[in-house]
């Protein structure tokens, strides 16, 4: 199971119960109105498979490759022992339009340390800033030659998906900076 949360970063003006500022969610029969709803089954049209379920608090789709996703104006979770190609690449794209391209990754207990490397190379090839909630304690984060293994994880998922961007010039460079100021502790130990 892969868990995806808003994420208010700078900015509280989001973090509310339903994620829409000024719209309390009982005020409203259904968690999205008819535009917004049609926007998100455009994103995630590639992806599921079946009759939508649209209730007051989420919308369900059944996924292509068996699964399901639940998507709420605060949070993604989609109910696959592996994510598809799809599912990930839908996620990254609603993310990117609905949440200002930042969210929070909850790994469930057990995901493989792949799989979270697989979610951060998607989150980077559709420019979304995730912040893997395992990669706060020491023991659980990705080491640096996890983190070496992205750039072909990248170079593969442009090559899954033709409509995924090109890769921006010194996107490398720019991501091993990153990488160094965010993971000060995978450098050599002092002497």
């Amino acid at each position: 199971m892969y868990n995806f949360g808003l994420s208010d970063f700078d900015t509280d003006e989001f973090w509310r119960r339903d994620g829409f500022p000024g719209r309390p969610t009982p005020a409203r029969a259904l968690v999205y109105t008819p535009d917004e709803l049609a926007a998100i089954l455009a994103l995630w049209a590639d992806a599921f498979k079946g009759e939508p379920i649209h209730t007051s608090d989420r919308l369900r789709l059944p996924l292509a490759d068996g699964g399901h996703v639940d998507i709420a104006p605060t949070g993604i979770q989609i109910d696959q022992k592996e994510a598809s190609p799809e599912a990930l690449r839908a996620a990254m794209l609603h993310i990117a339009a609905h949440w200002q391209g930042r969210a929070v990754y909850d790994p469930e207990d057990g995901t493989s340390r792949q799989e979270r490397l697989r979610v951060r190379a998607y989150a980077e090839v559709y420019g979304v800033e995730i912040d893997d909630v395992d990669d706060h304690f020491r023991p659980s984060a990705l080491t640096a030659a996890e983190l070496a293994t992205l750039p072909a994880l990248r170079k593969q998922i442009r090559e899954t998906h033709p409509d995924a961007p090109p890769a921006r010039p010194d996107e490398e460079k720019q991501l091993a900076a990153m990488y160094a100021r965010r993971y000060p502790f995978r450098g050599p130990v002092a002497a």
